[in-house]
């Protein structure tokens, strides 16, 4: 372990030494470069030529014309679609609630009976699941809507 110590010491002591030097305006004075330019060089070159106009007119840029109208409707039908579904789940939700109450067990009324959220629970996780990928198709409709420019009417 000590021989590596003074080895990697022995490499850095140069480094420690010499690496500290700074050089001033004046050292730069006496550095020669061979083929570099001096700034009394530079200002006796000619000044560079400079485009007035250009080569060629590009023609104005027109963006394409944007049909909002098919994307409202898309829009409002998906909303429409979304509000249907979020009703359908809240009318079996306040079905399974009902037939978790007191009321439930008549049994000469018509309505749900005990024992109802058994039955209902997979339409009601199939109206969720379509009322989550609606709520997702509308918001990849709003991005493409933001993306082309057009305002939605999100009323």
């Amino acid at each position: 372990m000590k021989p590596i110590i003074v080895v990697v010491a022995i490499c850095l002591a140069p480094v420690l030494a010499f690496g500290q030097q700074a050089f001033t305006n004046e050292d730069l004075a006496k550095l020669q470069v061979a083929g570099a330019y001096t700034n009394e060089d530079l200002a006796r070159l000619a000044p560079l030529a400079q485009q007035k106009e250009p080569a060629v007119r590009l023609p104005e840029y027109q963006p394409a014309p944007v049909h909002s109208a098919s994307l409202q409707a898309r829009y409002d039908g998906l909303r429409e679609t979304y509000a249907t579904l979020q009703a359908e789940i809240a009318l079996e939700q306040e079905r399974v609630d009902f037939s978790e109450s007191a009321f439930a067990g008549n049994t000469l009324d018509a309505t749900v009976r005990l024992g109802y959220k058994t039955v209902a629970f997979e339409q009601i996780r199939e109206l969720s699941l379509r009322a989550d990928l609606m709520k997702v198709r509308i918001e990849v409709l709003e991005e493409l809507a933001r993306r082309q420019g057009i305002l939605l009417d999100r009323r």
